[in-house]
């Protein structure tokens, strides 16, 4: 009995003293705040990496044709040929229909005659007289020279015999006149072969040309007339109307009648409405990756073919065209599209995570007046925000990324560029050997001791 009353004595004894100790432990423990002063905040920490980055945006539009035709004649006739349908395929320059043109094609005869007609009296002109037309203006010359002699003679043959009295008045006067007949014949003989010699006159071979140059004038006009019966395709493409049929009297007033449309599709487009914030980033070059409900599963390549020049003011898009190579015409008109459009490509692109960016105005210092000296310094292209730009308007809308620089947190003034789904580039205030804080930084302040552990692929860092 009383060995368990001292073995009792003993335990409590020793109850009280480990209470007693524990109590002085307790009160010898340092708190959490006083720890990370000592050895430093808790953070993860990792280097930005190089990517390749693509700013792309998704829309919604439609498919539509190229061009939308409406193919007509430019005079009025009885339609006498169609043969197309709608669907057929027709290409650039392939009759469409034809007009009756019966009468036409005489004047088309007479025109064309007269022409080759004015055209071989200027051939004539423009050669002069041949070599045989010579000999024979020479010869009628020496046969007008004879019959000129002998009448010479014969008169003064008359004149003697009158005085004779030998003849009558009579056969004097015959005499006279058929020497002068003969006179008038030698001189215009003589002025024929002279004017075969001296070849056509200039006015007789401007004369020449001015009728060909008419006949020619004539003669094109009615074949114009009879081309315009005969309605070609102005383009290459799918019809997707007739409404007239062979037989009907076409009119060109009030507005000439459409004999078949056709849709251009061998190069379809998409349509679709952009945000202006986007229209800046739209190049010649501009690539769309489309795809259709009809073709699960096939990628499109558009390139960038119309920009409407004016806004929705609305809703502030622009509309905006994507070509598609579609001479397998697949694609149809009024077909919904979806599109991811490639605004921007960076290559090696300097990234981090978008959730470490972190507003100028938001940081606290540890150390105020480091903020207050620093503000005098001249700013770096890699700024610390511990020596800011003078402009606080500036400095509060400025974005910064604190970082680890030998154990203590500072902030650094970066300059962003395209945004990625979570990444964002940086053009400048960071490289590639500057340590990123990527976790913990949350209540962070700069200038504050740190204990830092590497993070790699929660913040996508390196």
């Amino acid at each position: 009995m009383k060995l368990s009353i001292g073995f009792f004595c003993i335990i409590v004894v020793a109850l009280i003293c480990l209470r007693f100790h524990l109590n002085s432990s307790k009160s010898e423990t340092p708190t959490i705040l006083e720890i990370h002063k000592e050895s430093g905040i808790p953070v993860s920490v990792g280097y930005p990496r190089r990517k390749n980055l693509s700013k792309i945006i998704e829309v919604t539009g439609t498919m539509v044709e190229k061009n939308h035709i409406h193919a007509s004649f430019n005079t009025e006739g009885r339609l006498k040929t169609l043969n197309w349908k709608v669907g057929d395929y027709i290409e650039k320059g392939q009759v469409i229909a034809t007009l009756v043109s019966v009468g036409q094609k005489i004047l088309v005869e007479g025109t064309k005659a007269q022409l080759q007609i004015a055209t071989a009296n200027l051939d004539k002109a423009l050669k002069g007289p041949r070599q045989l037309e010579l000999e024979s203006g020479k010869a009628a010359l020496e046969s007008a020279r004879a019959a000129y002699s002998f009448a010479k003679e014969e008169l003064s043959r008359v004149k003697g015999l009158v005085k004779q009295q030998a003849a009558t008045q009579r056969q004097l006067d015959n005499a006279t006149s058929v020497f002068q007949r003969t006179l008038a014949l030698k001189r215009q003989a003589q002025n024929n072969l002279d004017l075969l010699k001296e070849g056509t006159r200039k006015e007789d071979i401007i004369v020449a040309k001015g009728q060909k140059l008419l006949a020619k004038a004539k003669h094109k006009t009615v074949m114009l007339n009879l081309k315009k019966r005969t309605l070609k395709a102005p383009v290459t493409g799918v019809i997707s109307a007739v409404p007239v049929d062979v037989g009907d009297v076409i009119k060109t007033m009030p507005s000439p009648k459409t004999i078949i449309e056709i849709l251009e599709i061998d190069t379809i487009l998409m349509e679709c409405q952009i945000s202006e914030l986007h229209i800046p980033s739209l190049k010649k070059e501009t690539i769309a990756s489309i795809t259709v409900d009809a073709f699960p599963g096939i990628l499109f390549k558009g390139t960038l073919y119309e920009l409407v020049p004016k806004g929705n003011n609305s809703n502030r898009t622009f509309t905006v065209k994507f070509a598609i190579n579609n001479t397998d015409h697949r694609l149809k008109p009024g077909m919904f599209a979806r599109a991811n459009i490639t605004l921007k490509t960076v290559s090696n692109a300097l990234i981090i995570p978008v959730k470490l960016l972190r507003k100028y105005s938001t940081i606290e210092y540890v150390n105020p007046s480091i903020q207050d000296i620093s503000a005098s310094q001249e700013p770096s292209h890699s700024q610390d925000v511990s020596s800011p730009v003078n402009n606080s308007a500036m400095q509060n809308s400025s974005m910064v990324v604190l970082v680890s620089e030998n154990g203590i947190s500072a902030a650094k003034t970066v300059t962003a560029g395209i945004t990625v789904n979570s990444m964002i580039e940086i053009i400048s205030g960071l490289n590639e050997k500057d340590l990123i804080i990527t976790e913990g930084f949350a209540e962070l302040k700069a200038g504050e001791k740190l204990l830092t552990s590497r993070s790699y692929s929660k913040a996508g860092m390196k």
